[in-house]
């Protein structure tokens, strides 16, 4: 039996591998999965509500724009998984989930519980984080132009090698938020402080030196 025809079969599923299927726009609402890998499987638009997930690798898959609502996420891993377009909210309560060398452009993480959450390497552009919890979250080496942050708790989270990163501190829990100097000094001039040595202006030319004769 191939891995689609498997996967849309059954509800349950323990200690399985699904590989190289196309399973584009499946419904697998309220299945359950137990350490289960899916290695280069096409999922964009599935359907995952009432899906449980526990200790299950996704490895260079492509799920653009899939439907995760009500999906429990329990010690699951995403690598080189292209993740674009998806909307995380309404994901089940305190999910534990990591994210490695993924394409997540134009997604969006609303009301989450994103604690310890690493997304590492990561191509994060355009992406909204709005009011999650993202204390000690590693952001280590992920592309951040244009993502935006508002209401979201930052106590711990790591942002020093994030690549692109503006925040608006008003709209957020910053303190505690560890930021390069890149970061700060954007973060500084938005504010309307001018930074020694970072936007000074230029000193005027000074006249030549020498007696004169």
């Amino acid at each position: 039996m191939d891995a689609l025809a498997r996967l849309t079969g059954d509800d349950r599923f323990e200690g399985e591998e699904f590989a190289d299927a196309d399973a584009s726009g499946v419904d697998l609402s309220d299945k359950d999965f137990t350490r289960c890998t899916f290695r280069r499987v096409i999922l964009p638009e599935s359907v995952w509500r009432g899906v449980r997930l526990e200790d299950c690798e996704f490895a260079g898959c492509d799920l653009a724009r899939a439907k995760p609502a009500r999906l429990s996420l329990r010690g699951v891993a995403f690598a080189a998984c292209r993740l674009t377009g998806i909307e995380w909210s309404g994901l089940a309560a305190n999910p534990t989930v990591s994210f490695t060398e993924c394409n997540l452009q134009y997604s969006s993480f609303i009301d989450v519980n994103l604690t310890a959450t690493s997304f590492h390497r990561c191509r994060l552009i355009e992406t909204h984080f709005v009011a999650v919890r993202l204390t000690d979250a590693d952001f280590n080496g992920s592309e951040l132009s244009g993502a935006t942050f508002e209401g979201c708790e930052l106590k711990g989270t790591d942002f020093r090698k994030a690549i692109g990163l503006y925040l608006e501190a008003a709209k957020n829990r910053v303190k505690g938020a560890r930021i390069n100097p890149a970061t700060a000094m954007l973060m500084a001039t938005a504010l309307g402080f001018r930074v020694s040595g970072f936007d000074d202006e230029p000193s005027p030319p000074q006249p030549p030196s020498g007696r004169r004769r």
